[in-house]
């Protein structure tokens, strides 16, 4: 939770005693809902349909099993939103310091005081509230950001698992979906490959998500965090070429491509090939929706367009840019009709253009002029002129009234 604080009132004007005692409510309120689904949900299906399938698909397990099963997703949920609020707290590092030229190295401190921030104040999301959102040493208000970013970076974690782990990764295209589903087999029958899929896409969406913020704050990302970044996504595959469950050419059959030398070496040429795409796509889309213009800002869109092709493949990017166009007009629409300037140059669209395109990956694949894996040629320019055309229609803010 380090980041730039913001005035407001002085010392005196902390909140007393309300930080410590809703931050136990909000403890309080996570454990009651996760007893409550340990507990309650066993005994109240027991009580229904007791010969009915058990939570982890097994016929007559016990209620004592059932409650077993069911504390263990609670377990893995909480782990797994704890995992990502705590890389969530280090994106707000980054979003801050980056664009400063500061270091990510050293204690976390108020940079209105100079303060080192307690550990028991820097626990993720907790923090905040358990300091009433005020510095403890100077009292100075630390920004909702703080707390936000790392709530959502934890929800993140725990709706990605569940659209690719927990499902078995029904939403990833050439890859068999695994046979055991669910929270309990993330533990019990751990899929790895499916594992590092997980662990790559978290990645990918927490460095979108801090060029975001760093965009929304009027920044420009840096080129070493862009060439780190790059670095970072073309190094996945070769330590793990499952993580590209699509080539850039041809097909890969079986749900795994090994280990072998050549295997990631192909994989990562397909991140070469999907990250000059992107890049490309990126620059034709959002250079036309600025209506010609050179704009310095829309390089962090190309960079995230070209970082999305090389972590999801080449064919990934004419779909982002699609799936860009109505996340970008919803909002610029609800601005335009309150006269509030609006643009569609913005990194939040694309981060959550590449969300939604993990989650209908596979199903996108059965459209036939959708831009996907076996998709005819002509779907993809037809794309990128669609993306093009839509974004460019979006008022801009020069535009508003």
């Amino acid at each position: 939770m380090v980041g730039e604080t913001v005035s407001g009132s002085d010392r005196s004007d902390r909140g007393g005693r309300r930080g410590p005692w809703t931050a136990a409510g909000v403890i309080g309120l996570a454990l009651l809902a996760g007893l409550g689904y340990a507990l309650g949900v066993p005994v109240l299906r027991h009580a229904i349909r007791p010969a009915g399938p058990s939570v982890l698909g097994l016929q007559g397990m016990s209620i004592a099993g059932e409650i077993r099963g069911h504390a263990l997703e609670v377990f893995v949920v909480v782990w797994l939103f704890f995992l990502g609020a705590s890389i969530g707290s280090f994106l707000n590092v980054v979003i801050y310091r980056v664009p400063r030229g500061m270091t990510l190295f050293g204690h976390s401190q108020c940079p209105r005081c100079g303060h080192a921030i307690r550990g028991r104040h820097n626990v993720p999301v907790l923090g905040w509230f358990l300091l009433n959102g005020r510095c403890y040493d100077c009292g100075q208000p630390i920004a909702r950001r703080y707390p936000t970013v790392e709530a959502i970076c934890g929800a993140m974690f725990v709706g990605l698992a569940f659209i690719e782990l927990v499902s078995g990764g029904m939403n990833l295209p050439a890859r068999p979906p695994s046979v055991f589903r669910g929270i309990a087999w993330i533990v019990l029958d751990t899929q790895w490959d499916l594992l590092a899929i997980y662990a790559y896409h978290c990645v990918l969406l927490s460095i979108l998500f801090s060029w975001a913020w760093i965009a929304h704050d009027g920044g420009r990302v840096p080129a070493g965090y862009t060439l780190f970044a790059f670095a970072l996504i073309l190094a996945g595959p070769l330590a793990a070429p499952d993580a590209h469950p699509v080539p850039a050419w041809g097909s890969v059959p079986g749900a795994s491509r090994g280990a072998d030398l050549l295997n990631r070496t192909r994989s990562f040429g397909d991140g070469i090939v999907g990250g000059a795409v992107g890049y490309a796509v990126g620059f034709l889309v959002w250079r036309y929706a600025a209506g010609g213009r050179r704009d310095e800002r829309r390089r962090d869109e190309s960079a995230s367009m070209g970082l999305i092709g090389a972590a999801f493949g080449w064919q990934a990017t004419c779909s982002v840019a699609l799936l860009a166009v109505p996340i970008t007009a919803l909002p610029c629409g609800a601005r335009r009709l309150r006269a509030a300037p609006s643009t569609p140059a913005s990194g939040f669209p694309v981060w959550l253009a590449a969300l939604a395109h993990l989650v209908v990956w596979r199903a996108s694949g059965s459209i036939p002029i959708w831009p996907s894996d076996g998709a005819p040629w002509f779907a993809f320019p037809i794309a990128v002129v669609a993306a093009a055309w839509g974004l460019g229609e979006i008022p801009r803010s020069e535009d508003a009234p």
